[in-house]
């Protein structure tokens, strides 16, 4: 049985997963290492037997187009087409409850001002980010 350590290392040089400097490490540390040694050959002598045994399915000529279409359409597509709508909305839904509490906790005149003031801060930023959201992620 392969040490500890070096079993994922083993796998990961097995299926071409390894960086070359852990793959230096792993072939000093056989060097030295019966366990590790022969766990390594016997794992390349499985991966050999089984791709000489599993056919490589054909795939045909247009495939290769067809998946690089497929992943430039996917690259292209805004994945939150929706997010500023409903960031707009949560928004309006947030100042309306601000402002109802406020109302509620405030009748004097200044606290009225400062309401003014808080709302169209609020709003304002609210619009602005709502520009840059569509800007970035296509909603007109």
């Amino acid at each position: 049985m392969a040490c500890r350590e070096f079993e994922d290392l083993i796998f990961d040089s097995c299926e071409g997963a390894a960086a070359p400097a852990e793959i230096a490490r792993l072939e000093a540390h056989a060097a030295a290492c019966e366990d590790c040694r022969a766990f390594l050959e016997m794992q390349r002598e499985l991966d050999r037997r089984l791709s000489g045994s599993i056919p490589q399915p054909a795939l045909s000529p247009a495939f290769g187009r067809r998946l690089a279409a497929r992943i430039a359409e996917q690259r292209h597509t805004p994945r939150f087409r929706r997010l500023p709508l409903v960031l707009d909305w949560i928004g309006y839904l947030s100042l309306a409850y601000a402002a109802g509490r406020l109302i509620q906790q405030a009748p004097h005149a200044g606290a009225w001002i400062a309401l003014a003031g808080c709302t169209g801060s609020a709003a304002y930023s609210l619009w602005e980010t709502g520009k840059a959201l569509r800007r970035n992620y296509g909603h007109h």
